[in-house]
């Protein structure tokens, strides 16, 4: 069985009740076959018809050699940016249509929810409300407006996650650089960084050392989080004032998190698959904005059959609690 675990979804009825509201709320004009993406009037994205018609996109998984996928919000949607009360209407309305997709479909699709995180306090007291919905987590952002997710402030949405037993996905959302990098390349280069950033600055700030047991995933692989821990583990190793702070060897944080195989080259896949273990890696393929086959590079990475065996189902189940 396959799981992708990075796969997302632009609900039909948004903005769920705030039509009279500012127009940056986003709206899905729907086609026949593809749908449009509209943000304060503009088409932001052209989507295809799976992206809310999940009979469409329950029809389309054997062709991807998928059995299954976690359903998140296309990350546009997350409305970091809006009034914190308007943010959770909207944010309740998304986390209603992916319970009903997780109920529709039971084994198939799996639910990540979204939450109001400009108000940390706000988003922490939802947390329940999403467990409660029958959803598996939440997806959050590696930027809010501006300021990284790493950033202590947030630390009690990571904090009752945990409590709660819930699973996060981090996914690159508006990276910090992403002014020195204009144009199309401008997510290729800036989301492995931010991502990298947020997960680094996770554990330095100790965070996820007060979450012992958050089950997070990280998307893109993490992004060049791989290429980072080597120093930061040299840090911790080589300074007195660091092990004090930070009681938990880096290594050993950074293995009990989850990433996404999405990194579009074997040996790179194979090296992380080293440095974190083959029990943290996860199938992901950013459906229906990316066109590629979900099991790539897995396929081509040469690693033994028992590993791809538990990269494919097993560790997807691991991070989602089940």
């Amino acid at each position: 069985m396959n799981i992708d675990v990075h796969t997302h979804v632009v609900p039909d009825g948004l903005p769920f009740g705030l039509e009279r509201a500012d127009e940056r709320w986003p709206r899905l004009r729907e086609g026949d076959d593809t749908g449009d993406v509209l943000v304060a009037g503009e088409v932001y994205r052209t989507v295809a018809r799976t992206a809310w018609d999940l009979l469409a996109r329950r029809a389309a998984l054997p062709a991807r050699s998928s059995q299954a996928q976690v359903l998140s919000p296309m990350p546009h949607l997350f409305s970091y940016w809006a009034p914190v009360d308007q943010a959770l209407d909207f944010s309740r309305g998304l986390n209603e249509w992916l319970a009903a997709a997780v109920r529709a479909h039971p084994g198939v699709f799996y639910g990540l929810g979204t939450v109001p995180i400009q108000d940390p306090a706000v988003a922490a007291a939802e947390l329940p409300r999403v467990q409660a919905a029958g959803l598996s987590g939440v997806e959050l952002g590696t930027s809010v407006n501006g300021v990284s997710i790493a950033d202590p402030r947030f630390r009690e949405v990571f904090e009752e996650a945990d409590r709660l037993g819930l699973s996060v996905f981090l996914h690159a959302f508006q990276p910090l650089m992403a002014a020195a990098v204009p144009g199309p390349a401008a997510s290729a280069v800036c989301f492995p960084l931010d991502i990298a950033l947020a997960l680094a600055g996770l554990i330095a700030n100790g965070t996820l050392e007060r979450c012992p047991t958050l089950r997070l995933c990280a998307s893109h692989g993490g992004g060049g989080f791989g290429l980072t821990l080597p120093r930061l583990v040299h840090t911790w190793h080589s300074k007195a004032a660091m092990r004090k702070r930070l009681p938990t060897p880096p290594e050993e944080v950074a293995r009990r998190l989850y990433y996404d195989i999405l990194v579009f080259d074997a040996a790179a896949l194979r090296y992380l698959t080293d440095v974190v273990g083959p029990s943290q890696i996860v199938v992901g393929s950013d459906y229906p904005f990316l066109d590629v086959e979900p099991e790539w590079p897995l396929t081509d990475a040469g690693l033994d059959a028992d590993v791809v065996a538990l990269i494919r189902e097993k560790n997807a189940l691991a991070f989602l609690g089940l």
